[in-house]
């Protein structure tokens, strides 16, 4: 469930939390020991990344639940450039009012993300593109008949930014996210998005050398669908998500568990994910 964006307005939670990041950050102590993604990273990095996302719903006696992974792999070159390429994979069970009613899995629309970063002073900057295929499950025929849903039919093209200013032992990072869904043709013409801006805020604490903890808010605007030159739905959407996760590193390996709730929808269940990633440097 999404609220229109006139009824309910939080998007002055983020921006708040904004200008303490650009105005109110002077109050943590600073520290030469940067221990967060800061210090002592190698020119190039081959990270591969594997995140699983456990997803459970209720709906008119119909449970779903099910995962979703994602399998992925980055390079970071000269510390400056970086790309990395995901796929998602779906894996659904549905109970039917207390008869089960199988188990599906399909592919979800791959992505490849492409950008630059740099770092000035405390701060870490990235700028960078995305792409996204629709190679996932969409059609309404298809979808019936193998009975999952595990993308959205569009190619879809990003822009975003994302700073973290780094005052260890503490990291806040702000991003902000365009996206939109290109024409893609139906029966009876062309239908597409006007877009989708993404702002989240997230504070992260490290709590040693291995332990950490983040929380962190997003918002998420979406404008109208268009078919033909038409609107066809009701206007501006908004919705708003808060994420809790505790971080643990290992040398090179980086692990997080989290769990993330949907706080505009009060019967959305919140959803847990794991992640881990490894550094291969030379």
């Amino acid at each position: 469930m999404v609220v229109p964006i006139g009824r309910v307005c939080r998007l002055p939670i983020v921006l708040f939390l904004f200008l303490i990041f650009f105005i109110g950050v002077d109050i943590w102590p600073q520290s030469t020991h940067q221990r967060l993604e800061i210090e002592n990273k190698r020119s190039n990095i081959i990270t591969p990344l594997f995140n699983v996302t456990y997803i459970y719903s209720d709906y008119d006696g119909s449970y779903t639940y099910g995962l979703r992974t994602v399998l992925g792999i980055q390079y970071i070159f000269e510390n400056r450039f970086f790309v990395l390429f995901s796929l998602p994979l779906y894996l659904q069970m549905i109970d039917k009012k207390d008869s089960i009613g199988g188990m599906n899995y399909a592919p979800g629309d791959a992505d490849l993300t492409a950008g630059y970063m740099l770092k000035w002073g405390d701060y870490k900057i990235r700028f960078y593109s995305k792409y996204t295929y629709p190679s996932g499950i969409w059609n309404q025929y298809e979808v019936a008949e193998k009975r999952i849903r595990s993308g959205n039919g569009y190619n879809v093209l990003s822009v975003a930014t994302d700073i973290a200013r780094i005052m260890d032992p503490v990291v806040l990072s702000f991003l902000v996210l365009y996206s939109i869904d290109l024409p893609r043709e139906e029966r009876f013409g062309w239908v597409m998005t006007m877009g989708r801006v993404n702002i989240a805020f997230n504070y992260t604490e490290v709590l040693n050398d291995r332990i950490g903890v983040r929380v962190g808010v997003e918002n998420v605007i979406a404008f109208p669908s268009v078919y033909n030159k038409r609107i066809i739905d009701d206007g501006v959407r908004y919705s708003l998500s808060v994420v809790f996760a505790v971080l643990y590193n290992r040398d090179d390996t980086d692990f997080q568990f989290g769990i993330s709730k949907l706080m505009t929808d009060a019967t959305a269940y919140p959803s847990i994910n794991f992640s881990i990633s490894h550094d291969f440097g030379f």
